[in-house]
């Protein structure tokens, strides 16, 4: 923003005017309270132990100590700038405590050093006007303040000039100095505003900035799976950055895992009435979603089908996970075909499998990520699925049932977990899983039973 002449003028004589129009008015002056009282609490001890150290370093060796007055007036200086320490820790606003303070030690060593020049015609008439400017220069506020300041002080000091009739050209020259010096102090409090305003605008944009991108990494973090964020956390706690974990989390991986597949049965039809997209299946796909996350899965979704797969850990606890999700969503659909009409239930077939895949992203690094998995158990889940689309297995499994592959139950036999099952032969009724016509066998139970009370006695045994 381009100011004008009067303004950079009155910024100049008023730096903490720039503040007025910004939010950080408040912040500006709880930042130069405590330097105050911080400066003031340096700067007074230190004046009374200086003019004291003056009494027997200076005084002492020109004879002057030989006059009480010079006692007085050394450790009268001395005594009052540890009172008016003490001032400044005194009262409920400290800050105004502090600035009477400095005022009284101010007003009284000014006086004194000017009248030092009538005890003692060697004072040279400099010295009072140094310690004024010294005293202006420390005084916490704005130039025009500090202006009056020093004026204010020389005008008291004057008597004592004149008393004395020091040199006026002298005088005029050193006072000149004075001004100008304080000056050129400071216009650094300018410098030290807009220097303030700059951080705090810049400190406003990293924090928006921090804000976006937090609100973009909640985002982000929406889109992908429990288990996937889960995974993240780990990378990033262990000193990865964000596009390492990434990378790591999503990087294309040989697994072991159970894939679990299930789409509505009828769906095609029954979707051409959007009421039965939107009030049931709708409800039972985020159901089916949610409560495989609560066990540790990772579900994609396409149209109505569920898909799902998950990892092999350090235990055999993932077939159990992945078997237990399967019991959950047949008791959702269950439960919310009670209260549905014929033609509105849901009807499902869960598939479970087990095998080696590739998992993770298989989509662009970039944009478009595709978390999901490929390989023989996948694609063994879509075929018994088709399989169980015909009427001689469904006349087996009734309206739905959790179907599992060989592999899978022969899994949970060698992990140590008990599975009452039923099996189907599939050449006894004359049908064959399509790609996969050498295996005979599949498995599948209605019965609405957990293996969690199992998972915990046999995780007990592993680990002995």
């Amino acid at each position: 923003m381009q100011l004008s002449l009067t303004d950079k003028i009155i910024y100049f004589l008023f730096p903490s005017w720039m503040l007025n129009t910004t939010p950080w008015k408040d912040l500006w002056d709880q930042f130069e309270e405590e330097r105050l009282l911080k400066q003031y609490r340096y700067l007074l001890p230190l004046c009374g132990v200086g003019y004291l150290a003056h009494y027997f370093l200076v005084d002492g060796p020109l004879g002057l100590t030989k006059d009480p007055v010079w006692f007085y007036y050394r450790f009268g200086i001395f005594a009052l700038s540890i009172l008016c320490l003490g001032l400044t820790f005194l009262g409920q606003s400290k800050v105004r405590s502090a600035q009477i303070a400095y005022w009284v030690f101010m007003i009284a060593t000014c006086w004194a050093q000017a009248r030092s020049m009538v005890w003692y015609s060697g004072v040279s008439p400099i010295w009072p006007i140094i310690i004024a400017t010294i005293f202006a220069i420390c005084y916490r506020s704005d130039l025009f303040f500090s202006l009056i300041v020093l004026t204010s002080v020389l005008a008291m000091q004057y008597p004592s000039f004149r008393e004395t009739q020091q040199n006026s050209s002298l005088l005029v020259g050193a006072i000149v100095v004075a001004y100008i010096f304080l000056v050129s102090i400071k216009k650094s409090r300018l410098e030290e505003v807009q220097s303030f305003i700059n951080n705090q605008r810049q400190i406003e944009v990293e924090r928006t900035l921090s804000e976006v991108q937090q609100s973009l990494a909640d985002q982000i973090r929406a889109f992908l799976p429990a288990k996937i964020n889960k995974d993240l956390k780990y990378y990033l706690r262990n000193g990865a950055s964000v596009t390492q974990a990434i990378d790591e989390v999503l990087r294309p991986q040989q697994k072991t895992i159970v894939c679990l597949f299930s789409d509505i049965r009828g769906f095609t039809e029954k979707s051409k009435k959007l009421d039965y997209i939107r009030n049931h299946a709708l409800p039972n796909i985020k159901s089916g979603t949610t409560v495989i996350e609560e066990f540790g899965g990772i579900p994609r979704l396409i149209g109505d089908l569920i898909f799902a797969y998950f990892e092999r850990d350090n235990s055999n606890s993932y077939l159990v996970n992945a078997f237990d999700a399967a019991v959950e969503l047949l008791k959702e659909n269950t439960l919310k075909n009670q209260n549905r009409a014929k033609e509105e239930k849901i009807i499902r077939y869960i598939i479970l499998d087990t095998g080696i895949a590739i998992c993770g992203n298989m989509g662009s690094s970039v944009s478009a990520r595709e978390i999901t998995a490929l390989g023989m158990p996948v694609n063994r889940c879509a075929r018994i699925d088709e399989l169980t689309k015909n009427q001689k297995i469904r006349e087996v499994l009734g309206e739905q049932a959790i179907v599992m592959s060989e592999s899978f139950v022969n899994g949970l036999q060698e992990a140590g977990y008990a599975l009452q099952a039923n099996s189907i032969r599939l050449k006894q009724i004359d049908l064959e899983i399509r790609d996969f016509n050498d295996e005979n066998l599949i498995y599948y139970t209605d019965k609405i039973q957990s293996l969690q009370v199992d998972l915990a006695r046999n995780l007990s045994k592993e680990v002995a």
